[in-house]
């Protein structure tokens, strides 16, 4: 009896933990464009091959040189918490930073095999922990850059490999998320996933978890005044109050980039409380959520049908509470797909996430697409597409959790 209420109170121990961090970014490489989350190339590229959750992940391979993907957000503060899961298909044959930020963070030696907590020109920790191909482990690494000296610490799988303290002047300024092999020149082949950052010293380690995507699947409650409001891309097509496929528009995968295909078409809504709302639902191959996400990434491609300014307001809509994920009035604006983000580390109604009903339910979140206090007439305001990438601790089934449980109390 008494190991399944000490079972039972650390269920609920790793369930008030799974909202406990604060992250800032978080990214499963399920948008699959380049520009959006992450810059690609060198080496470096978005692989449906075999990913390590979800349905994409960062492929990274390199014969010789050096191969990674740079976040395109910059980050400051001097702290920076983050993990990330890796699969090696060929391991580096020399000492390569495999994440890090500032040349600080988690970095492989070819020496024995392990992964080292590491700083700027591969000055190593004491201790690392082996790792080895075809087996997924996830990593956590914290960099403190504010002040001299730079701390890393590093954590395998919740292993922990020695801290890495090094004489350097503080640095808060803001820099980029490099992952993959970097530093030195290597031959190596790896998938990267599931990372997760924050800028909270005490949210490491931020442990295991997975990311899901998730995309319009159904239209919601429209508020649409009348036709030539809104409209199927260029067809002429009006979206009504009755419309039920306006989502189809906006649930590409990957996002589109570039010169888009379709879109939801804002031409000339005469008041700024009409919008048209579609609910977001798992991609395809992903499954329902029965436990809440503890950060949630929503990330959108808009373009306009020209260079003048306009406004237009993307809204997340919490089961009546909205948030402004985007909104530009009098904005120049641009004829190809760029992107906006917004994280949100809590839900738009101030509580944690959950998957139930009433504030914070998860499955039932919705975009709203409009104008905000002043509307626009020209030039039309185009939604591209939209996702949610949405970070999760891992559930009380999976090894990690099955380990902590029969550490803490005996099989």
């Amino acid at each position: 009896m008494r190991k399944i209420l000490l079972a039972s109170a650390l269920l609920l121990l790793l369930a008030s933990q799974a909202f406990s961090i604060t992250p800032v970014y978080t990214c499963g490489f399920e948008c699959g464009v380049s520009g959006a989350h992450w810059t690609t190339g060198l080496g470096s590229s978005f692989s449906t091959s075999s990913p390590i959750s979800g349905t994409r992940s960062l492929a990274v391979t390199t014969s010789g040189g050096n191969a990674f993907a740079d976040t395109v957000l910059t980050f400051s503060g001097g702290v920076y918490v983050y993990r990330f899961k890796v699969n090696f298909s060929v391991l580096p044959n020399s000492v390569v930073m495999l994440a890090g930020i500032k040349n600080a963070g988690a970095y492989f030696n070819s020496a024995d095999g392990k992964i080292y907590a590491g700083t700027l020109n591969t000055e190593l920790g004491a201790t690392g922990v082996t790792v080895s191909t075809s087996t997924t482990y996830y990593v956590d690494v914290r960099v403190n850059s504010s002040a001299n000296p730079w701390l890393v610490d590093v954590q395998v799988s919740g292993a922990a490999c020695g801290q890495r303290s090094t004489a350097a002047g503080a640095d808060t300024g803001a820099s980029a998320v490099r992952m993959g092999f970097a530093i030195n020149t290597t031959t190596a082949t790896a998938t990267f996933d599931d990372f997760t950052l924050s800028t909270t010293s005490a949210d490491y380690p931020i442990g295991d978890g997975f990311v899901n995507q998730f995309i319009p699947a159904s239209d919601g409650t429209h508020n649409v005044a009348g036709a030539a409001d809104f409209q199927r891309t260029l067809t002429g097509t009006d979206i009504l109050n009755a419309t039920t496929t306006a989502f189809q528009l906006i649930d590409d995968i990957p996002l589109e980039s570039g010169a888009s295909v379709d879109w939801i078409n804002m031409i000339a809504p005469p008041n700024a409380t009409d919008y048209v709302e579609c609910i977001f639902g798992p991609a395809p191959g992903i499954s329902t959520p029965t436990s809440a996400p503890r950060a949630v990434e929503v990330i959108a491609g808009i373009h306009q049908a020209g260079t003048g300014t306009g406004n237009m307001e993307i809204r997340l809509n919490d089961n009546g509470t909205t948030d402004a994920v985007y909104t530009a009035t009098t904005v120049a604006g641009v004829t190809s797909v760029v992107f906006k983000r917004k994280h949100y580390a809590t839900a738009p109604s101030g509580g944690a996430w959950t998957v139930t009903s009433g504030n914070g339910n998860f499955n039932n979140i919705r975009v709203r697409f409009g104008s905000p206090a002043a509307v626009d007439a020209n030039p039309d305001q185009y939604l591209d597409g939209i996702m949610i990438e949405a970070d999760f601790p891992p559930s009380s089934g999976t090894p990690a959790v099955r380990r902590l449980l029969l550490q803490n109390v005996g099989q």
